[in-house]
């Protein structure tokens, strides 16, 4: 079972997230052409029951947010450098 939480990275709807909690990890849909859809794992997460948020800010980096027994952990994906902070 996975609980399914999508955010869309811009107007133009380039990049779509979303966040396989029970999977335990964070997809990423973009469009090529056209109303054609390509998905991959864009992060696999280990430890605890997977992303639980998703937020984008401006700039366009990605916040992914994961609660886990020993506490909440959040990480920042940003796209100008391609890492994850």
């Amino acid at each position: 079972m996975c609980f399914l939480l999508l955010i869309t990275s811009s107007v133009v709807h380039i990049n779509s997230y979303v966040a396989e909690m029970m999977a335990n990890r964070v997809l990423r849909f973009f469009q090529q052409p056209s109303g054609v859809f390509h998905a991959s794992v864009f992060y696999q997460l280990s430890g605890g029951v997977g992303p639980s948020s998703l937020a984008l800010d401006s700039a366009g980096n990605l916040y992914v947010g994961q609660y886990d027994v020993k506490g909440t952990l959040c990480f920042v994906y940003c796209p100008s450098t391609a890492h994850v902070l």
